[in-house]
């Protein structure tokens, strides 16, 4: 079961927890990054899987958050964005996984969790962290 991040751990590791400003200009660069390659994106019914603060869906309104975290329900909630606590199966023409996969204990079991629950034809748009280490002598 993945961890149920608390606040203490948003703002420690997201600094714009408290700045709405900033909040929203993240949640512009998470949709023109994320999701500008996916075709008639305010058609589909769209989950993020591991939302988190939700800035990712903020700006999509036909989008749903689901998280593990009672902060992060909490928080979406507040911003007005849709929480689910089960994903059905085959309702969602759109699941999002960004950058949520490296916290996940059994990260195999969970990919097919979620594309089971995508429609059929439908898209999983998974982003992972991608860190770049560089050795020294």
């Amino acid at each position: 079961m993945p961890k149920d991040y608390d606040e203490a751990y948003y703002q420690k590791a997201y600094d714009y927890i408290t700045n709405e400003t900033d909040y929203n200009i993240r949640a512009a660069i998470a949709v023109k990054k994320y999701f500008s390659d996916i075709n008639d994106l305010h058609t589909k019914k769209i989950l993020e899987v591991g939302a988190g603060m939700g800035k990712n869906i903020y700006l999509l309104k036909n989008a749903a958050a689901y998280d593990t975290s009672s902060f992060s329900k909490k928080f979406c909630t507040r911003k007005g964005i849709p929480v689910v606590n089960t994903i059905a199966s085959n309702t969602y023409d759109l699941i999002a996984s960004i950058h949520t996969l490296e916290h996940v204990p059994t990260p195999l079991a969970h990919l097919q969790s979620i594309y089971s629950k995508l429609k059929k034809g439908g898209t999983f748009l998974l982003i992972l962290p991608y860190e770049r280490h560089r050795l020294t002598a």
